[in-house]
């Protein structure tokens, strides 16, 4: 989905997502992101690997969804350091999940992914467990390499 059109989708309130940022503030609604350099999210004050959560994501994607995307973002996650305890099962919980971990809510003004963005959608119809979804730097990844960072039409 090009950006314009999901700023258009945003500004008319139909995405049904929360956005969350560790350590850096506003940035983007329906994104969470950690910065391996700027952030120290998680258990014991550690930095989060970017790089190790990325790899494992592009290391373990499938070639198209096997309906586990909260357990392979939860994977690359602990891959790059960060602690999952009390996690979520669902992927729509993530954004809660994070946002008590040292996630903050960030502005969909001038959006340009990063490496490392998660964005996390809503349960719709027909998905009661919402999407989960990593940005690789060229791409966003969850259990499959998506299109795009919506991973399905539903959301």
């Amino acid at each position: 989905m090009p950006l314009d059109l999901f700023l258009d989708l945003d500004n008319r309130n139909l995405l049904k997502s929360e956005v969350y940022v560790c350590g850096e503030g506003w940035r983007q609604p329906r994104f969470m992101s950690y910065d391996s350099w700027e952030s120290s999210c998680g258990y014991s004050g550690s930095l989060f690997n970017i790089d190790a959560a990325v790899d494992y994501l592009i290391s373990n994607a499938q070639s198209s969804s096997v309906g586990s995307c909260a357990m392979y973002v939860r994977q690359a996650l602990e891959a790059g350091g960060f602690s999952t305890d009390g996690r979520p099962a669902s992927a729509c919980d993530y954004d809660t999940y994070l946002e008590s971990r040292g996630f903050h809510k960030v502005s969909n003004d001038n959006y340009e992914p990063r490496k490392g963005d998660i964005v996390v959608h809503e349960a719709t119809e027909g998905h009661p467990y919402g999407h989960i979804a990593m940005y690789s730097g060229t791409q966003w990844i969850s259990d499959f390499v998506q299109r795009d960072m919506f991973g399905g039409q539903s959301y």
